[in-house]
């Protein structure tokens, strides 16, 4: 649930994955077992959320829960320092003038009766109950930070004349590159693009309209 469910305008904790639950029985009509596959993630919600609507549960359980030292390891930020999480304050913030702002702000981030450090916690026993390595989850968290920090890389063209883009904070790049444990080609991969043609490989740079597209595809 805290990987696959989110908070929406009529929900706090809605499913936003499809479910399949194969039941399978004895002859003498007593269940056996069970089957479960998971399909269908709405993966469009990583990068976009409507009006009064967050991103998975799980993004807030690490930011609200994590230690110093895993605040550290991952370099974690506060909720609203986030684009994948903040798009909705941005919403807040066009759409109330009045004094009450500072309230909508405050619930973009939290859901009534919520207890994200205890969410975080309950999160971390289950992974271990169910047979994570200690390692393994510090994969995962990692991972969980990198998606957030790439949401925040914004790209400019490089000259009036050229199209070609540049990025404009490169200091995130050695961030991610770091949590996904990669070599520092970051910055080649996301300003140009690869064409094979009959096994013949050619790179050119990524333009400004291309990326804009991209972009919006995955908003």
């Amino acid at each position: 649930m805290a990987f696959g469910n989110a908070k929406t305008a009529h929900n706090n904790n809605s499913s936003r994955f499809g479910k399949f639950i194969q039941v399978n029985y004895q002859e003498s009509g007593t269940v056996r077992g069970a089957y479960v596959e998971k399909y269908l993630l709405e993966k469009s919600r990583l990068v976009y959320q409507e009006h009064n609507e967050r991103n998975y549960h799980v993004f807030y359980y690490l930011l609200a829960g994590a230690s110093e030292e895993e605040r550290k390891a991952f370099h974690l930020l506060k909720p609203e320092e986030y684009h994948y999480l903040n798009q909705m304050t941005k919403k807040s913030h066009k759409l109330r003038w009045d004094n009450s702002y500072e309230s909508d702000l405050q619930d973009c981030f939290t859901v009534e009766g919520e207890d994200l450090k205890h969410d975080f916690e309950r999160l971390q026993l289950a992974m271990e109950m169910v047979g994570f390595l200690p390692t393994t989850r510090k994969q995962i968290f990692s991972l969980l930070s990198a998606i957030l920090h790439l949401g925040n890389i914004r790209y400019k063209k490089k000259t009036y004349r050229d199209d070609s883009i540049d990025i404009c904070n490169p200091e995130v790049l050695p961030i991610v590159s770091e949590l996904l444990e990669v070599s520092g080609v970051l910055s080649e991969l996301f300003q140009s693009r690869c064409c094979c043609v009959r096994n013949l490989q050619t790179h050119e740079n990524a333009t400004y309209d291309i990326m804009q597209k991209c972009i919006s595809l995955n908003a």
